[in-house]
């Protein structure tokens, strides 16, 4: 079976001796693994800060995760010299169904908080007695179950600059760069089928 694939086609055209365009694009799919799909837990001890202490966290798989795929590419000019070299690139990747597994940080937060929140994950939520029925208050949690899903669809952009410059300092030879990235764009829907 077909776990995971992708697919890209990458381009470079030379402008000049030392100046060059690239571009790329890529499709990128991944199934959920055997662990992601069984319903069987996986147990590990967590420091849970409305307890006060380390609660077991169970991991717990989902038959019906549905897979994850990405769309990236990016857009670029390359500047190659006899000292200075230095690039630009401009990217975006679209992330859609990403696997993930539930924050149990998140959960015993939203139950601690109270109200329609503790109600939507008190199911999840093992109270002492082995009790799931939202019955004890947040420091009286045992255990977290946290559950591998879909993820919210995920939008990033931004623009990539690298630079480097080479000299002779006294006879020793030098350097001098940077590099950094600005983020344009950082998207997360508020559900999984936004």
């Amino acid at each position: 079976p077909l776990y995971s694939s992708a697919a890209s086609d990458v381009y470079k055209r030379q402008l000049t001796d030392s100046l060059s365009w690239r571009a790329s694009v890529q499709t990128t799919f991944r199934g959920p693994s055997v662990n992601d799909t069984s319903t069987g837990s996986a147990t590990a001890l967590a420091y849970v800060s409305q307890t006060v202490a380390f609660k077991a966290i169970d991991t717990v798989g989902n038959p019906n995760i549905e897979p994850e795929s990405a769309f990236t590419y990016n857009l670029g000019l390359v500047y190659s010299g006899d000292n200075l070299q230095a690039s630009i690139d401009y990217w975006a990747f679209n992330f859609e169904n990403p696997i993930i597994v539930e924050s149990y940080g998140q959960l015993a937060a939203a139950y601690a908080a109270g109200g329609t929140s503790k109600d939507a994950v008190a199911s999840q939520i093992t109270c002492q007695g082995g009790l799931t029925d939202g019955s004890c208050a947040a420091s009286g949690i045992e255990r977290i179950q946290a559950n591998i899903v879909n993820g919210p669809r995920t939008e990033t952009s931004g623009i990539d600059l690298f630079a480097n410059y080479s000299f002779d300092l006294g006879g020793m030879p030098a350097m001098v760069g940077f590099e950094g990235t600005y983020t344009c764009l950082l998207y997360t829907s508020p559900s999984p089928r936004d």
